[in-house]
């Protein structure tokens, strides 16, 4: 497999916490993940694809 030089990056949302998902009112939702594109592109493909969790909370809260 050839190796491609790429981003580690953690996304939060101001309106989301775990206390919507059952866990304490103090902690924080985030997104962890690798890419290969720009983070920008990345977080744009999150803010709009509303079938995967971090699009979902983009769609329930109208905030990006």
């Amino acid at each position: 497999m050839k190796k491609q030089d790429g981003f580690l990056y953690i996304l939060g949302h101001p309106c989301r916490t775990f206390s919507d998902y059952g866990v304490g009112d103090d902690e924080h939702l985030f997104k962890i993940g690798v890419t290969t594109r720009t983070v920008n592109i990345r977080l744009k493909q999150h803010n709009t694809d509303f079938k995967k969790p971090a699009g979902k909370v983009v769609h329930e809260t109208g905030e990006l």
